[in-house]
């Protein structure tokens, strides 16, 4: 920018950038940090998974909440959420059994009660991102990932969960 100029550049990092090709699953809006382990302790694989499920289904939520209008208005997005909940209700269950059982290891307090508090702390969290890059990129870059996890099969979820936690693992204090 010359001296006396009122035009602004913007620093690479900070123009918006596609998914990089291959990584619709891991749409890079933030680096990802762990919640689970907020407050020490070490976490199993999984541990990892049970995380990983959580915040995918967290993001699907707030897709489903922020995106109708970008994918399409006479879709129910929002639905399209809900039914992969009640798909997953098993899972769901487990996942939120072990978590809570994971955080009153480290915590005091009811396990419910602590997930119920994780899972908000997790929905904020990406609810903020959301306004930290905008809704409409957002949107982009959560849609591929969303609609692949609203259609996948028990074992085609199982898969995407091992992909996040080999890309992840590194992120969490593993336990020997």
């Amino acid at each position: 920018m010359s001296e006396g100029s009122n035009t602004s550049v913007l620093p690479v990092s900070n123009v918006p950038q596609p998914p990089r090709s291959g990584d619709s699953l891991f749409p890079d809006l933030a680096e990802f940090q762990p919640h689970i382990t907020e407050g020490g302790g070490c976490v199993t694989d999984r541990e990892i998974t049970a995380e990983q499920f959580i915040a995918f289904r967290t993001a699907m939520m707030v897709t489903g909440l922020t995106c109708r209008r970008a994918y399409n208005a006479d879709e129910d997005v929002f639905g399209t959420y809900q039914q992969f909940t009640v798909d997953n209700a098993q899972r769901l269950r487990e996942t939120q059994n072990l978590i809570g059982a994971y955080l009153a290891r480290y915590r005091p307090g009811n396990s419910s009660r602590l997930f119920d508090t994780y899972q908000t702390e997790l929905a904020n969290a990406e609810a903020l991102l959301v306004t930290s890059v905008s809704a409409s990129r957002y949107c982009q870059a959560q849609r591929e990932r969303f609609y692949r996890l609203a259609e996948a099969s028990p074992d085609e979820l199982e898969r995407i969960l091992d992909l996040a936690v080999e890309r992840y693992r590194d992120t969490y204090e593993l336990c020997s």
